[in-house]
């Protein structure tokens, strides 16, 4: 399978690598959110620290905006790829065999 994504990809590589990265940097960057929203909680408003309360909120905006800018530079890089290897992604996870079945009980009255 990596094989045929790959023969999609071609000349495309180095954006389709910077479209990975990027996204991968924002999804990091929205994990780290809720943890800096646990520590403003835990230290800041229950530990009584002004400081520290104010601190983290400022390092949980700077988070939420770098995490935007990742965002943007991501669908940037995925516009320049081109239709067809979309497509070509596409056509390969749509024939990519499935093994999962699902066996429900038969319903009893």
């Amino acid at each position: 399978m990596v094989k045929k994504l790959l023969k999609g990809v071609r000349e495309y590589k180095r954006a389709s690598i910077f479209t990975m990265v990027f996204a991968g940097l924002e999804v990091v960057m929205e994990i780290v959110v809720p943890f800096l929203m646990a520590s403003i909680i835990d230290q800041g408003i229950y530990g009584g620290n002004m400081n520290t309360l104010l601190k983290l909120g400022l390092y949980m905006v700077l988070c939420v905006i770098i995490g935007l800018i990742f965002g943007l530079v991501a669908e940037d890089c995925r516009q320049a790829l081109p239709k067809t290897s979309e497509k070509t992604c596409i056509s390969i996870f749509r024939d990519f065999p499935l093994q999962i079945s699902i066996n429900f009980p038969q319903p009893v009255l």
